[in-house]
């Protein structure tokens, strides 16, 4: 037997508003992850690299070169970024400047694609692919989302940072020897 009268209103209704501004905010602190998906890789590599200071330094400067390369190829390529950008907080608000008008390609997907690549060479670990890999793909997912990238702006990203993470590392395990 259905309850009704006004408390009961009021009360399926109060649970219906923390629900969805519950819901709300957890999709908001999962999008900031994507946001921040380099940085949280990067802290993540640096951790598991501590101990192999070579391909940690390697990392680190290689990361620093990748950067600069996707800089370099946004200012060559110049593809505009998707028209109705939404903005996740005013971390996101990108300067007029060159090159960050551009999208192509995506630095967020680069970067991802190189942390995850290089550190998974040099650990070989499932575990940690598969938690920097859930944590790219929120990172891959936001800037679609919010209309900061389109698909080909990110897969190109993508395997642009895989690429210089194959050849950084080939780099490193030469010169290591």
């Amino acid at each position: 037997m259905a309850q009704t009268g006004p408390f009961h209103l009021y009360a399926n209704n109060f649970i219906k508003i923390i629900r969805h501004k519950y819901i709300h905010a957890m999709i908001y602190y999962i999008d900031l992850i994507g946001f921040y998906g380099p940085a949280i890789i990067g802290l993540i590599s640096a951790t598991a690299l501590w101990c192999r200071k070579i391909y940690l330094i390697s990392y680190t400067v290689c990361f620093a070169l990748n950067s600069i390369v996707n800089s370099v190829l946004k200012i060559v390529i110049q593809e505009a970024r998707p028209s109705g950008q939404i903005y996740l907080n005013d971390h996101d608000i990108v300067p007029s400047s060159v090159p960050s008008k551009y999208g192509m390609p995506s630095g967020h997907a680069q970067s991802v694609g190189y942390s995850i690549a290089f550190l998974y060479l040099v650990v070989r670990s499932p575990a940690v692919l598969i938690t920097t890999s859930f944590i790219g793909a929120l990172t891959v997912y936001q800037r679609f989302k919010y209309r900061r990238h389109t698909i080909s702006q990110l897969f190109i990203g993508l395997v642009i940072g895989v690429l210089f993470a194959m050849v950084s590392h080939e780099i490193t395990k030469t010169l290591n020897r």
